[in-house]
């Protein structure tokens, strides 16, 4: 009986076997979480230098301000960190090549704890230039490798919401600036921005390894299938996905100069022109513009409340709602979404510009409305955050080949600086323009244009792997419309 007994008991249950399954998934997508929660600090550490920079506007614009800039100076203030991410993103499209996304985002600390003491110690306006420059290009350079890694590493039915991460730790980003300027003078803030977020970066890619696809674009598949084994569990098929992606890479191993003559073909060009497009409503949206001069803002709408408390309501009202986006994106799909977006963000915009135009044409046709700018703008950044926000990132994680991504990721990259740089440096000139009024409409009119573009053009990517996207969407699209036309890709 001895005999029988231990073999039985030795012999694992369907249950068990089961219930291990089940761990150890658990415990695969936890370090997912966790390392996606590492990477999304570094997209904290970016946001800071737009709250940074509407706290440190507001704080100069005060009668005991020890640091005086000119009214053609502030702009620069604001959008020169993105002047230094625009090399940033030039600079990693080598970078990540050779070092990989994951020593960039440890080793860009330093450089970037260095910019924040360069803003902590400034007496002047060149010193604060120097350091959000510094700041910015040191962002610059991983900002992009960031939402690739995460990507990377994520199973695909958490990948949706592990990519909201990083919008979400922005928004805590603008949250924390506000609180503290609040609470602090600009100088101390400088230096909680550079203490904080980076130690969380260095501490947490101590444990970290690298991305497994850039792992294997240096033929180190031992090192790629820990790293697959590391995130998904000791149960994942490491060596036939490290093959999948050794595959992938070989397909289209070639230079620089050949892998942007890939843009020719719609396969590559089409998701490239998709997120681009997304990035650009992301931007002329208004919202960073907002978010950005939100104190002058609520200053200058003079709606009776503390302007860094309206600034502290929007950024919390912001968070909870990309929190709550990561309960619909998987529910609701990309495309629902940002239509709804878009869709509750024009008539949000279009209300608060009437609001102003009103006010601009009489002030006493907006007496006891002087709530409206603050609801119209919780109300648009409700809508802006449950989709246009996240999701936009969401498909620039998901949409580009896994064989160009570093080097258009990084273009892209490029591209939003660019656009960020321009809505934030002109945001003073246009309001001049068009008044306060006209710039709502603007915004208005970009959300509507987002409706359109997301019903008629971005395709749906809920729950497919990163292969599955590019054959479905642009490979298969590409072969049909040869066949249809009785060419060949």
């Amino acid at each position: 009986m001895d005999g029988p007994q231990k073999k039985l008991m030795a012999e694992p249950t369907a249950s068990d076997t089961s219930s291990d399954t089940l761990g150890s998934e658990r415990h695969s997508i936890y370090k997912q979480i966790l390392g996606s929660v590492v990477v999304a600090t570094v997209t904290l550490s970016y946001s800071c230098l737009l709250g940074f920079g509407s706290i440190l506007l507001g704080q100069l614009e005060e009668d005991d301000a020890t640091v005086v800039v000119s009214d053609r100076q502030r702009p620069w203030l604001m959008g020169g960190a993105y002047v230094g991410s625009v090399l940033g993103c030039i600079l990693a499209t080598f970078l990540a090549k050779t070092f990989g996304p994951s020593r960039i985002m440890f080793w860009h600390t330093l450089p970037n704890a260095i910019g924040w003491a360069l803003q902590a110690l400034a007496t002047g306006f060149w010193p604060l230039m120097a350091g959000r420059f510094v700041c910015g290009l040191a962002c610059g350079v991983c900002v992009s490798s960031a939402q690739i890694y995460i990507s990377e590493i994520s199973s695909p039915r958490v990948r949706g919401v592990l990519l909201i991460l990083p919008e979400t730790f922005a928004t805590a980003g603008l949250l924390m600036c506000y609180t503290l300027g609040l609470l602090l003078h600009w100088k101390m803030v400088a230096v909680v921005c550079g203490l904080v977020p980076n130690l969380v970066i260095f501490a947490g890619f101590l444990r970290l390894p690298e991305s497994p696809t850039w792992l294997v674009s240096k033929h180190r598949l031992s090192a790629a299938a820990e790293s697959l084994l590391f995130f998904h569990g000791r149960r994942y098929a490491a060596d036939s996905q490290v093959q999948l992606i050794l595959a992938g890479l070989e397909q289209t191993k070639m230079s620089v100069c050949e892998t942007l003559r890939l843009m020719r073909h719609s396969v590559y060009l089409q998701p490239v022109l998709i997120i681009a497009v997304q990035m650009t409503i992301l931007n002329f949206s208004g919202i960073n513009a907002m978010f950005g001069y939100a104190v002058v803002i609520f200053r200058l709408a003079r709606t009776g409340i503390n302007e860094y408390h309206c600034a502290m309501v929007l950024a919390a009202v912001r968070l909870l709602c990309n929190i709550g986006s990561t309960t619909l994106i998987d529910r609701l799909g990309r495309r629902v979404l940002l239509s709804l977006s878009g869709a509750f963000c024009t008539v949000s915009l279009a209300v608060i510009g009437a609001y102003f135009y009103l006010r601009e044409q009489d002030v006493q046709q907006v007496h006891g409305l002087h709530w409206l700018p603050l609801a119209g703008m919780i109300c648009t950044i409700c809508s802006y955050s449950l989709g246009i926000g996240p999701i936009s990132w969401v498909i620039f994680g998901e949409m580009l080949p896994s064989s160009v991504r570093e080097l258009y990721g990084s273009i892209i990259i490029i591209f939003w600086s660019l656009t960020l740089f321009t809505v934030l440096q002109v945001f003073p000139e246009l309001t001049a323009l068009l008044g306060n009024s006209g710039t709502f409409w603007l915004f208005a009119g970009v959300c509507a244009v987002q409706v359109l573009f997301a019903f008629c053009v971005v395709p749906e990517t809920r729950l497919r792997t990163l292969e599955d996207i590019h054959q479905e969407h642009f490979v298969g699209k590409s072969k049909g419309e040869a066949e249809t036309e009785g060419g060949e890709i």
